[in-house]
């Protein structure tokens, strides 16, 4: 904020022109002659759109032929990318605001915003604001812009996903005028930078609320045809259009299906989903997309229940997000057999409980108090929730996990629970510590996300988990404190900071004195060709691996023993989906530092998240007496670790 008061005081005194990238005395002159009138959208903020620098910094903004960006990571001099501080605005057309609708008018755009990481603050140095110039395209000082709300939430992993922005109403001293500009104000530290990029930028009659698809379709009036919804994985909530054409089946055990696994026919049909199509007689599936059916209204969509809606025509009100591996359909919470639409509700459930710990409130008396508040509002209270777990979303670094309760364990009228701990407010071992199906009590605070998703807030933790429970003031926790058990893992966090990205360095397999070496939970570890992984590689532990080449093949080892037995040991590993290499390596333990005879062979399960193949490998130790273990990667090429979970007897 510093930086920004900083440009305001300086605009004070004298403005920069708009008309390029050059410093400027005040005024300056924005292009004139109004474009048009409602609804006015640019699909890449491109043409009539302006960049300038600010405080003479460097200008952050490059517009491409179908979007424009912001970053102060760039080839600033010759071919490689660094990072500069900058400052700039990207400014409109004059825009004329005439509106036809008793509602006002409304702002939407979509963006991506990545490599959060990389700047905590984002949130400080990305601004929207909109102000009204003169006749002849003189702009008012800075200090009288009205900064509009802006909602933005960051990619998932390394995908670029594109998000719809919370649709934002236009203050009505702007509605119905002319000479109208919208600025992005965009700001980079010298060390640290996100990419901001904007596409689909809209101004069009009506209120706000929600997320709204500034291209104007996924509503009940212009629904999304199967192709659209393919293009528009958000997450947001849309209307499609399609016709049933057929369902995936269900997998036998220890298989995991995809969507080219599924069958045109009813026959065997699943209870659980269909899939759908812009054609009735469609027969690749390529041109399908599943659609998650809750058991509310499964007797009514599916083709196990109904074989004659194979090739019916059906309009469907869901999320829009990845469902067997590909683009989808869930939460469906409207169907129709009918256009214009005429809508049927999917029943909700009777609302239970006070949200107390005596009497804690079902799903349903949850998502009644939570969808009541608004964005702004932030009860300080903790609530008591009882359900069972629908959906394992995925877990974050510190061990908590995000999933999905409801009701009834299916899909229907879910609630999300946004990063939460396991009982006795600790850490979780394994993603796999939690099942769908698993009954569940969850305490902590609330909130209605963007006045759309009703959600708890991270930080929430369980009271109670499949019988066990243990409550802030005390009681008992499942297996309790062991002596050298720890919930935490090791990760390329835990390891020494010298240590290098894609790049092993003098590390040598046959030269002790090259290895890496450190201490984690009072256990001493060593390590030979280990260092960061790439973010494009999930930007952990990346080691090098050879099935005959004893130079190329890396190996982590505790040299110092465990204070007790090992129980367990669990293994996180990604892959880019774009690959097809599994991975492989070999687990040695024993009662000696460096152990290489002794394998273990593990249990293993795999999931799709955030354009990652992410497996969860375990090795029981539970009939083995070993205090020390080597993970040697003596089979195939690098792998990358993203956690190690030791457990101890």
């Amino acid at each position: 904020m510093k930086k920004i008061l900083k440009s305001l005081m300086s605009l004070a005194v004298g403005m920069l022109a708009l008309a390029s990238c050059e410093d400027v005395p005040a005024p300056y002159v924005v292009p004139s002659g109004n474009t048009g009138s409602l609804p006015y959208t640019s699909t890449s903020l491109n043409a009539d759109w302006t960049t300038v620098s600010l405080n003479g910094l460097n200008n952050p903004w490059s517009q491409g032929n179908n979007y424009t960006q912001a970053t102060g990571y760039q080839k600033w001099e010759g071919d490689t990318k660094s990072n500069k501080e900058c400052e700039g605005l990207l400014t409109s057309p004059a825009l004329i605001t005439a509106s036809n609708s008793a509602d006002g008018v409304a702002v939407a755009f979509q963006y991506i915003l990545a490599y959060d990481d990389k700047d905590p603050q984002y949130a400080d140095h990305i601004k929207l604001y909109v102000y009204q110039s003169d006749a002849e395209g003189n702009t008012p000082d800075m200090s009288t812009w009205t900064q509009l709300p802006l909602q933005l939430k960051p990619r998932s992993g390394s995908s670029w996903d594109v998000f719809n922005t919370e649709s934002i109403q236009l203050p009505e001293n702007f509605v119905n005028k002319e000479n109208v500009h919208f600025a992005f104000w965009f700001y980079a530290p010298a060390d640290k930078s996100v990419t901001y990029e904007l596409k689909n930028f809209t101004v069009q009659d009506g209120k706000a609320g929600g997320d709204v698809d500034p291209t104007g379709k996924g509503s009940a009036e212009d629904p999304f045809e199967v192709s659209d919804l393919q293009a528009s994985q958000t997450g947001a909530e849309v209307w499609v259009h399609g016709y049933i054409v057929g369902s995936i089946p269900q997998a036998p055990e220890g298989v995991v299906y995809q969507l080219k696994d599924m069958t045109f026919t009813a026959e065997n049909a699943s209870t659980t989903n269909i899939c759908i199509a812009q054609s009735a007689n469609e027969t690749e599936y390529v041109n399908c997309v599943p659609v998650q059916i809750t058991a509310a209204v499964r007797s009514v969509l599916t083709l196990a229940s109904v074989p004659d809606n194979l090739g019916k025509e059906v309009w469907l009100k869901g999320t829009s997000e990845k469902y067997f591996g590909s683009a989808g359909l869930k939460n469906v919470s409207k169907y129709s057999f009918t256009f214009p639409i005429d809508d049927e509700d999917v029943p909700a459930g009777d609302p239970t409980g006070t949200g107390t710990k005596e009497n804690p409130w079902n799903v349903a008396a949850a998502l009644q108090y939570i969808k009541a508040l608004s964005k702004s509002d932030s009860p300080a209270d903790e609530f008591y929730t009882a359900g069972k777990i629908s959906e394992v979303v995925k877990m974050g670094q510190s061990g908590s996990i995000q999933f999905k309760m409801s009701d009834d364990g299916t899909a229907n009228n879910e609630l999300l629970v946004y990063y939460c701990d396991n009982l006795g407010k600790k850490p979780f071992a394994s993603l796999t510590d939690l099942k769908v199906g698993d009954e569940v009590i969850v305490c902590g605070k609330v909130k209605n996300y963007n006045g759309n998703t009703p959600e708890y807030n991270s930080g929430s933790y369980l009271v109670y988990l499949n019988g066990e429970s243990e409550y802030p003031e005390g009681g008992d926790t499942p297996g309790g404190d062991t002596p050298g058990t720890t919930s935490e893992y090791l990760s390329i966090a835990n390891m020494p900071s010298t240590i290098g990205t894609n790049s092993y360095g003098a590390q040598a397999v046959a030269d002790e004195s090259t290895w890496l070496s450190w201490t984690w939970n009072d256990v001493g570890f060593k390590a030979a060709k280990i260092c960061k992984a790439t973010d494009k590689n999930g930007g952990g532990i990346q080691m090098q691996g050879h099935a005959s080449d004893a130079a190329k093949q890396g190996f982590i080892f505790n040299n110092s023993a465990w204070p007790n037995d090992i129980n367990k040991i669990t293994i996180v590993l990604k892959v880019v989906n774009t690959s097809t290499y599994d991975p492989a390596y070999t687990l040695y333990v024993g009662q000696e530092a460096h152990p290489t005879t002794t394998a273990i062979t593990p249990s293993s399960q795999s999931e799709e998240a955030d354009g990652f193949r992410v497996y969860t490998q375990v090795f029981d130790l539970s009939n083995a007496s070993a205090k020390y273990f080597t993970i040697a990667n003596n089979q195939q090429g690098a792998l990358y670790i993203d956690k190690i979970y030791v457990e101890l007897k």
